[in-house]
């Protein structure tokens, strides 16, 4: 302890403490805890709880003020005050900025119809203390004006961005959040009042898990039927599944903000999946979790412009890069291979009906079908 202010590590308790300069030490410490998994997370839950209990803006701001009246005198204070004199105060005179407990991020382009809606269901949160940050891709529709008369709220930063796409839009906007946690919500969906208070209570008591999904209602836009949809919660499932198909809502996830930070985010090289390619390379470090409770609506929309604007083919070759990656991260069971080559399967389908319809016989058909696959594709 100094001036009563306690130590931010107890050896032994929240981390392992060394003699400075002393490199032998510090091998055997690195050592110790890379090879005891429940140790280094035990240290670490122990290590926040302690730093949140003595290290808070306000007790420290109050022990502070309290050594300046013990080093210079209430007299000497009082005579400060009196003078309007500025050159000493606490570094925590006044109300402190409020760090926020998660930022949101969404990325808009066109989204008129819906965009407003997805904010207010951000704002109804039970959890209050956010950052909401959301890039404009480029929107020519009402969108921006939309989001001008959001940020009539000061937790909502809006980012004007030229149109450069999903994946770039993404990164801009974790890249400029505050938080230590990082939530995710698309433009045409809603978020239960409760999302963002659950999943941050399962992270702080589950760090060693790097992406968090719900279970969501999933609501067709054109026919207006819904129906819930409910993922596996394990990790050990997760990974198994992630040969199959994505087990992650976009608009459910939420992620320590380290864990983006070290993968590096989501890959601008992609158009579509780029959700899903994420996921597998966190998968390749830290474990996988959903939680049970319905927490998000997801909107099939389908005047998306994702799908209206990328082809199947480009579809296609997304999915299978993607399985393929987590085929030989998680499985290499050559079962499974059925699952990355299913894509291709399903676009070969596709294009023999739809040369069958415009075709008189079935072998012009297939050299149609054999021109179109063998022809080179752009990237």
């Amino acid at each position: 302890y100094h001036c009563d202010i306690p130590e931010a590590v107890l050896d032994g308790t929240s981390g392992l403490l060394v003699e400075e300069r002393s490199v032998e030490q510090l091998h055997l410490a690195i050592l110790k805890l890379a090879h005891d998994d429940d140790l280094r997370l035990k240290m670490g839950k122990q290590g926040r709880e302690h730093i949140s209990q003595h290290f808070c803006a306000r007790k420290q701001g109050k022990k502070l003020s309290e050594i300046y009246r013990e080093v210079l005198g209430e007299s000497k204070l009082e005579h400060i005050r009196k003078s309007g004199r500025n050159a000493i105060k606490s570094p925590f005179n006044g109300r402190p900025s409020k760090t926020p407990s998660v930022s949101v991020m969404m990325t808009v382009y066109n989204g008129e119809k819906y965009v407003a809606e997805a904010i207010e269901s951000i704002q109804n949160q039970s959890l209050q203390n956010f950052e909401f940050v959301i890039v404009d891709d480029g929107s020519d529709d009402s969108t921006p004006e939309i989001l001008r008369q959001a940020e009539a709220d000061a937790r909502i930063k809006v980012i004007t961005k030229p149109r450069i796409g999903r994946a770039r839009a993404l990164n801009v906007a974790w890249k400029s959040a505050k938080s230590d946690y990082i939530a995710n919500i698309d433009a045409d969906d809603l978020a239960e009042p409760d999302r963002l208070a659950k999943q941050i209570a399962f992270l702080k008591e589950h760090p060693e898990v790097g992406l968090l999904g719900t279970a969501s209602k999933i609501l067709t836009d054109l026919s207006g039927n819904e129906h819930l949809r409910y993922h596996l919660l394990s990790n050990p499932q997760l990974r198994s599944a992630l040969v199959r198909s994505c087990p992650f809502v976009h608009s459910s996830v939420m992620m320590p903000r380290y864990v983006l930070e070290k993968i590096g985010g989501y890959n601008e090289n992609f158009t579509v999946a780029i959700d899903y390619e994420l996921w597998i390379r966190i998968a390749g470090h830290y474990e996988l979790a959903n939680l049970e409770d319905v927490l998000i609506v997801k909107r099939v929309n389908h005047e998306n412009y994702f799908r209206n604007k990328v082809s199947n083919w480009q579809r296609c070759k997304a999915k299978m890069a993607t399985r393929w990656s987590a085929w030989s991260k998680f499985s290499r069971k050559v079962p499974d291979l059925r699952f990355v080559f299913e894509p291709l399967r399903k676009w070969l389908q596709h294009a023999w009906a739809r040369d069958m319809l415009g075709s008189k016989s079935i072998k012009s058909a297939r050299g149609n079908m054999a021109t179109r696959f063998l022809r080179k594709r752009p990237t």
